[in-house]
């Protein structure tokens, strides 16, 4: 053989093998998520909630790539993706806190779960912390926390919020981009920061990538979409939550405050979690 040939022959292979590495992901990422019409598929866990679990940062880039969600992070995000069914009959909603008081003391969202038996539980409302020093101080939150038919904590109107209508069966809910507009008949409510999606349509933000807390909600208000995770914008929920089948999204409180927890366990992972005042718990 002549040493073109073994060089040309080398490149080929070599080309082959580098395609094949590329391509390998997204094929076995095929397999694994989608079916033939390519929908997402959701790992059952009940009748009443699915969950797509992407903490490996390589399978969630492989996620993003293969749905063209742009992340130009980085660092590679991870995340975990829960779609609840609202319409369960025997689904309790708690809203913490519950009480009005001047000052709250702050909670750990894996305890409040594990006390309340709670399926899901995670943090919502931002707050001001009293000592910023002491991340288990008191503190106060800003924006709309509506429990026991009292308002507990006062609507702060360039900020967004989840609101539930109480049904025969179960729950619908909403997210108000507004949150003086709520309106009166809501059985409860807790606020966040701004609205990331809505109508199907991304709402734009700076770019800032950080530890995300996020709902979406799908067309006929019966299903809640929670993604949690790390790397992620704004733009990135949003998209990942209208990939899911939501129509509208929000944020919640994020950074050290993200905390989900999924049948006592604390999903995204954090060298440490801090304590908060507003969270809410699913119960059934």
């Amino acid at each position: 053989m002549s040493k073109k040939f073994l060089k040309s022959s080398f490149f080929i292979i070599i080309s082959v093998f580098i395609i094949s590495c590329k391509t390998l992901p997204h094929e076995n990422f095929k397999k694994a998520f989608l079916s033939e019409n390519e929908e997402l598929q959701w790992q059952k866990i009940s009748e009443d909630f699915s969950i797509i679990d992407m903490r490996n940062p390589k399978n969630a880039e492989t996620f993003l790539e293969f749905f063209s969600v742009k992340n130009t992070s980085k660092e590679n995000p991870s995340f975990f993706l829960v779609k609840l069914n609202l319409e369960n009959p025997s689904l309790k909603i708690n809203i913490f806190p519950n009480e009005k008081q001047e000052i709250y003391t702050t909670l750990n969202v894996k305890k409040i779960a594990k006390k309340n038996s709670a399926k899901i539980a995670f943090n919502t409302t931002p707050f001001q912390i009293q000592n910023k020093l002491n991340f288990n101080s008191k503190a106060k939150p800003v924006g709309i926390i509506y429990a026991n038919k009292n308002t507990i904590s006062e609507p702060v109107e360039k900020y967004s919020a989840l609101i539930f209508f109480k049904e025969q069966n179960g729950y619908s809910a909403e997210i108000i981009k507004n949150q003086n507009e709520i309106p009166k008949n809501i059985d409860s409510a807790a606020g966040g920061f701004f609205q990331i999606l809505d109508e199907y349509k991304t709402i734009p933000y700076k770019e800032f990538f950080d530890t995300r807390t996020s709902i979406g909600i799908s067309p006929n208000k019966k299903i809640l979409f929670i993604l949690a995770g790390k790397k992620l914008s704004y733009d990135n929920c949003a998209k990942l939550l209208k990939l899911c089948g939501a129509e509208t999204a929000m944020e919640f409180d994020g950074g050290s405050s993200t905390h989900l927890v999924i049948q006592g366990k604390s999903i995204i992972k954090e060298f440490f979690h801090r304590n908060v005042p507003a969270l809410i718990t699913f119960e059934f």
